[in-house]
């Protein structure tokens, strides 16, 4: 059993369940491409389709399927119909800036093709395809390279979140966290380590919340 297979079996989710996550997932991030490509921020999109923009911000997460009806709203607000922003699981994924996202991700991380291709449980061949852009992977194949590379499929779909985005998703114990000298030395000093020694770091956390629950 390749190591693809193994993050894939874990028993987390049945396949229906998993198919849901996988719809949420892809739909999340073609909306905020879509969103990013016409200029849009979070609130703004979320006034023209007259949604709140906590909702808005959820869906681009993969944490909520909208209705119909809402998803109709948002298709509307960017110009689209609602087919354009559900591809079907399995499709090759549109995404130009893909190849070079990839490729950084694994320079930063030290990895080298082959390693990542273990680690993703693909193989060689088809990660030098996909930094080359010679091939369009599926959003399957996409969760694998992320999982590997310790980021969210998302990050190598498109732009990072916008800063809206990133305070909306924070807790405000974690804002506050974030104002204490002690982190954020801890974040200068992490800013600093090369690529390996941040794998090390994210390796370490992820072990931290699959035993149940986040550090401290």
């Amino acid at each position: 059993m390749g190591a693809g297979q193994r993050q894939r079996g874990g028993g987390e989710r049945g396949s229906g369940e998993h198919d849901g996550f996988m719809r949420a997932r892809l739909l999340g991030c073609e909306l905020r491409r879509r969103r990013q490509d016409l200029g849009l921020t979070i609130s703004a999109l979320a006034a023209k389709a007259h949604l709140s923009p906590s909702f808005v911000s959820e869906i681009e997460q993969g944490k909520k399927l909208p209705s119909l009806a809402s998803l109709d709203r948002i298709a509307a607000a960017l110009g689209i119909t609602r087919n354009s922003l559900i591809p079907p699981p399995g499709a090759g994924l549109d995404a130009p800036d893909l190849p070079a996202r990839v490729r950084r991700a694994r320079e930063r991380m030290g990895m080298a093709q082959d390693e990542l291709a273990e680690g993703a449980g693909l193989s060689a061949g088809m990660i030098s395809q996909i930094e080359a852009g010679a091939t369009r992977p599926s959003l399957e194949t996409v969760e694998r390279l992320a999982r590997a590379l310790c980021v969210t499929p998302c990050h190598l779909l498109v732009e990072g979140p916008d800063p809206e985005t990133l305070l909306a998703n924070l807790t405000p114990d974690v804002r506050r966290l974030l104002l204490e000298p002690e982190v954020q030395a801890m974040l200068q000093a992490v800013a600093g380590i090369d690529g390996k020694g941040f794998r090390a770091v994210m390796e370490m956390i992820q072990k931290e919340f699959r035993r149940g629950g986040a550090p401290g």
